[in-house]
C-alpha cells in the first residue's frame, strides 16, 4: 500500500472499501509535497476506474490489482484502458445473458449508445486524443484485462465504418478464466499468446474493401439469412402469416386503424 501511504484497518480478497478512498483522500493539504498530491491522484483515479468501467456487483468494494498501473502516472496514460473496458464489459455480458443472473457490471454507458457510422463530419468533430490511432479501429486482436481475455471483431461491423458488410470470420471460442484462487498468477505470461498479437496488432487490421463490392454483399445477405433465426416458437412450426387477435383491445386498435385508413383514402379521392 505504498502507493496510497496508507492502509485500512480492514481489508477482504485484495479490495477496499470505496467509503474508505473517499474519507481518507477527500481532503489534500495546500502545502502537500509532490508525493502526497500523487498518492491522492492514485486514490481518485482508483476510485473512479472502479466506479465506472470496471465496476462490480459488490458496490462498494474496489480491487488493488489496478493500483500498480497507477504507479507511474505517465505510464498510466499509454495503457489501453479502451480495450481493457470492452474486454470487461464482453465478459459481464457473457455472464448476464444466464438465465439465473440477478445483476450486470462493467460500463453500462455503453449500451445505452446509439451508435452511428462514423462520417467525415462526425470525425472532424471529434477532439484529438479520440482520433489518435483510428488505424486501429479496424484490428482484430484480443482485448485483454488480466484474467480476461476476449475478442475484437471489427468485421461484424463494418458499416459501422462506412465499409461494405462481408461475411465475418470465425471467432475463436475462449477459455473463460476467473481469478478466484489465482491470486499469485501474472496473467502477461498466463497469456503471453495473446500479448504478442495484441502488441502485433497493426498486423492483423482488415484489409480495405476491394473491387467486387457488390458480389460480397450478395454473399454476405445469403449467408446472414442462413444463419438467422428469423421467428421465435417451436421448431418446424408453420405460422400464418397473417395478423392473430389476442383480446378485443387489439382487435380494436386494428379496427381503428383500418377505418382511419378508409376514411383517409377516400379523403384523397374526393380531392
Amino acid at each position: 500500500m505504498a502507493l496510497l501511504g496508507d492502509v485500512p484497518d480492514m481489508m477482504k480478497r485484495g479490495s477496499v472499501k470505496l467509503s474508505w478512498l473517499r474519507e481518507r483522500f477527500a481532503v489534500i493539504a495546500e502545502d502537500a509535497s509532490a508525493e502526497v498530491v500523487r498518492r491522492h491522484a492514485r486514490a481518485y483515479l482508483l476510485h473512479l476506474l472502479c466506479c465506472t468501467i470496471f465496476n462490480d456487483k459488490t458496490g462498494n468494494s474496489v480491487p488493488l490489482m489496478y493500483l500498480p498501473l497507477l504507479e507511474d502516472l505517465d505510464r498510466a496514460t499509454r495503457y489501453s484502458w479502451g480495450g481493457a473496458t470492452l474486454s470487461y464489459l464482453y465478459r459481464q455480458l457473457s455472464i448476464a445473458y444466464k438465465s439465473d443472473a440477478k445483476a450486470i457490471c462493467g460500463s453500462l454507458t455503453l449500451l445505452q449508445v446509439r451508435w452511428e457510422p462514423y462520417t467525415d463530419d462526425i470525425l472532424q468533430m471529434l477532439p484529438a486524443i479520440s482520433r489518435q490511432a483510428s488505424h486501429l479501429w479496424l484490428s482484430r486482436v484480443p482485448l485483454i484485462s488480466f484474467s480476461i481475455v476476449e475478442m475484437h471483431v471489427p468485421d461484424r461491423i463494418l458499416r459501422q465504418f462506412g465499409r461494405v458488410q462481408r461475411i465475418p470470420g470465425p471467432v475463436d471460442a475462449l477459455d473463460c478464466v476467473t481469478r478466484k484462487g489465482r491470486g499469485h498468477i501474472d496473467w502477461g505470461r498466463y497469456f503471453a499468446h495473446f500479448v504478442q498479437i495484441w502488441h502485433r496488432r497493426t498486423d492483423y487490421i482488415i484489409p480495405p474493401d476491394e473491387k467486387t463490392v457488390d458480389i460480397g454483399r450478395v454473399e454476405y445477405m445469403a449467408w446472414y439469412w442462413s444463419i438467422t433465426k428469423r421467428y421465435i416458437g417451436r421448431s418446424g412450426f408453420t405460422y400464418d402469416m397473417r395478423y392473430e387477435p389476442r383480446d378485443h383491445i387489439e382487435r380494436s386498435l386494428v379496427d381503428g386503424m383500418k377505418h382511419l385508413h378508409m376514411m383517409a383514402t377516400d379523403g384523397l379521392q374526393d380531392f
